[in-house]
Formats: structure tokens, C-alpha cells, sequence
């Protein structure tokens, strides 16, 4: 059981990362007007959206990957971004992909769900995103505060390259049963460090987010983050999701921005959150999500579910203009 000292994000600024975001900052996110933009193939769900642009896939498409039902990996690709093909699935007992391009190679992170001992982070790649390397074990759960109320876990990767060179993963250790959805949500977040992509990779100790009672955007777990540095401001950025219990006693997930100078310590920012539940497909959580550019905006596919213990999980994609915004460092 995590023990830490728990610190609030919610309401913690720092006005000169804010100045220099700016333009990130006071943007405003909106909604494709025919969202959701991927429906699932079966009753249930479609999630955890990850995606390749066409100025890195090597067909110059669109492509995504998501997780299904039946443990299931699936891919798609694209024209424009919008109208999206299924043209694989993998049963490979996977969750929460997260796929980075790096010298003509595609590596793709998620987790294995060992349900119901553990689950862990495994990594394989590509040329052509079609022929696959088999899976290799890249992060198992053995600190502390990874083993919460039901089972040991690491999940939701997320590489970043450091301005020095090396690789960050920023990972989901442990979750808690969230009662009202029957299943299990990430409860703290933590981060591993690397010289080459493909590991090893050393844990930092202590996590950098865990539940805090306070937060009103944290209250029941930290939930998971994709993080990218913007070369032009020498700033990390966040995209957090966590999960609370709002005034109802529902559990819910939105979609939060924090800004941090070093990638560990991190601040809140004003727009905050700029996606959250509202009625129709996103009526209960609005959650994981992958940021990309394309022309001059950011594109942000992110999943959301409609219900609780039964709900369907669907993918949206919102839209906000960049705003003079140099984008350079997000790799996508």
C-alpha cells in the first residue's frame, strides 16, 4: 500500500511556464462535430487511442492503434484523420498501447494483463506496421506502491527522449477497483529512465503523482499521463487523467494539462480540464489519449465511456489551433 505523503496539483501554478505556453494554455479544445471518429467493432469497447501522422508512417496514412474486447490489439488507418479502416487485430492479452517512431522503426508499448496475478509493460516493433517482433518484457511491477488494492501492475507507457539523449518512460504503477465501473483504474504515476529505447530502464523510487482526497481531479487515483518535451521551450507537457468521485458519488476521468520545467515536478495550468463528461458518448469518463499535430493544429484522440459497470467505450478526436505554438518535440 503507497504510504507517501500525497501533494495536490489542482490550483498549484507556476506563471512563467504558464508565459511561456501561453498560447498552449488559453486554447480552446473543440470537439469534431461527428465524434466519436471510431466506433467498436463489437458491443463494448474500443480504447487507448495511439497514432502515427502520415509525415512518419511509412504509407503516408493515418494510422492508429487501439485496444478492444478480448484483449485484443487492433490497428486502423486514415485518409485525413477522420474517417478510419480496421485493417488488423492481434490477440496478443494487451491494453493501453503507446506507440513511438523513432529512425524508420515503430516501437510499440502496452501492457500484459496476467489477470488476476500482475500485470506489466512489454515493447515490440516495426518497419511498415504490419510485421511485428515478438514481445519483450520492458517493465514488471516491484515497488511498493506498484502492488495496490488489487494487483501488482505497470501500465500506460509513455516514452519521451530527454534533451540529454537517454529515453523517459512515464508509466501507471498499481490500481484500485473503482466499485461503481467493476473494473480497475491506475492509481499512482512514476517514471523510468534509459539509455536506448529498448531499455533497460531504471525506476525513480518514489512516484510522481498518487491519489490525493484534495484533488478534486484525483481523488480516487492519479490515473495516467502521456507526457512530451517541446524543444523550443524547454518544457515538459502533460496530459493527465486521473480519476475521482465526483459530488454524486460517480467515478470520473477527465482530461487535464500540466506543465512541469524538469518532468518531475509539475504544474497545473488555467484552461483546466479542457475535456470532461458531458451527455451522450462521453456521459461518465473521458480518458486515455494520444496528442498529435497536423497543418496548424493539434489533434487530440482521446476515448471516453458511456456508463458505468455497463457502458461502451468509443474514440473522439478534439481539435485546438496551435495557436503560434512550435510544436517541435512531439512525436507523433
Amino acid at each position: 500500500m503507497n504510504t507517501m505523503k500525497s501533494k495536490t496539483i489542482t490550483g498549484r501554478y507556476n506563471p512563467e511556464l504558464t508565459r511561456r505556453l501561453q498560447g498552449l494554455v488559453d486554447a480552446a479544445w473543440t470537439d469534431y462535430p461527428n465524434n466519436p471518429v471510431v466506433e467498436p467493432l463489437q458491443k463494448g469497447l474500443i480504447a487507448d487511442p495511439t497514432v502515427v501522422t502520415p509525415s512518419l508512417s511509412p504509407d503516408g496514412q493515418w494510422h492508429m492503434i487501439t485496444c478492444g474486447g478480448g484483449h485484443k490489439v487492433h490497428q486502423w488507418s486514415s485518409p485525413d484523420g477522420i474517417s478510419w479502416t480496421h485493417y488488423a487485430e492481434h490477440v496478443w492479452n494487451g491494453f493501453s498501447p503507446y506507440i513511438y517512431p523513432l529512425n524508420g522503426k515503430f516501437y510499440l508499448f502496452y501492457q500484459i494483463n496476467g489477470n488476476p496475478e500482475r500485470c506489466w509493460l512489454v515493447m515490440r516493433e516495426t518497419e511498415d506496421l504490419k510485421t511485428w517482433s515478438e514481445a519483450k518484457v520492458i517493465l514488471e511491477p516491484d515497488l511498493p506502491w506498484e502492488d495496490e488494492e488489487y494487483r501488482p501492475t505497470c501500465r500506460n507507457a509513455c516514452v519521451v527522449k530527454d534533451p540529454e539523449g537517454g529515453f523517459r518512460l512515464y508509466y501507471s504503477g498499481g490500481v484500485r477497483l473503482i466499485p461503481d465501473l467493476g473494473f480497475e483504474e491506475p492509481a499512482n504515476i512514476g517514471v523510468a529512465y534509459a539509455d536506448s529505447i529498448g531499455g533497460p530502464y531504471t525506476k525513480r523510487p518514489e512516484p510522481l503523482f498518487i491519489p490525493d482526497k484534495e484533488d478534486p481531479y484525483r481523488n480516487i487515483g492519479a490515473g495516467a499521463m502521456k507526457v512530451y518535451y517541446l524543444e523550443a521551450y524547454e518544457l515538459y507537457l502533460g496530459f493527465n487523467n486521473g480519476v475521482y468521485r465526483d459530488a454524486d458519488g460517480h467515478s470520473r476521468s477527465c482530461i487535464n494539462i500540466l506543465l512541469s520545467e524538469d518532468g518531475l515536478d509539475w504544474y497545473d495550468t488555467l484552461n483546466n480540464p479542457i475535456l470532461a463528461p458531458e451527455p451522450g458518448w462521453k456521459s461518465a469518463l473521458v480518458y486515455q489519449l494520444c496528442l498529435a499535430v497536423s497543418g496548424d493544429k493539434w489533434h487530440l484522440y482521446y476515448n471516453a465511456r458511456e456508463g458505468w459497470e455497463v457502458g461502451v467505450e468509443r474514440i473522439g478526436l478534439a481539435t485546438a489551433p496551435l495557436n503560434g505554438i512550435d510544436p517541435k518535440g512531439i512525436i507523433s
